[in-house]
């Protein structure tokens, strides 16, 4: 599958309600049923704007993913003790993304 999972408590989202298990790849983020793992919402990479690891109420551990475009942006809360796992591994993908973009167009233009 070449995914790495983690278990978030909440998500902010009407499309996932209560708990889900998060799936990171290379390809994004999918938010899964924690028993059937049907997928209820997923995030591609390229509309992956920013994460930020913030707290909730009582003080637990949360990551913000805002997503979407120059246009229209949306934010979703995660309330997981995995936010700094998640933030890092989703912060590599991105970069590696984003590099191998660059080194396409510039090798493309050659």
């Amino acid at each position: 599958f070449g995914s790495t999972f983690f278990n978030v408590q909440r998500v902010s989202e009407q499309r996932v309600p209560g708990r889900c298990m998060l799936a990171c790849s290379r390809n994004g983020v999918h938010f899964l049923h924690p028993k059937t793992h049907e997928v209820q919402m997923f995030l591609p990479l390229n509309e992956i704007l920013s994460t930020r690891r913030t707290a909730a109420e009582g003080n637990f551990p949360c990551l913000d993913i805002k997503y979407g475009d120059l246009m229209r942006q949306k934010i979703t809360r995660l309330e997981t003790e995995q936010s700094a796992d998640i933030e890092n591994l989703v912060g590599q993908y991105i970069s590696i993304t984003n590099s191998l973009k660059a080194y396409s167009t510039t090798h493309s233009q050659n």
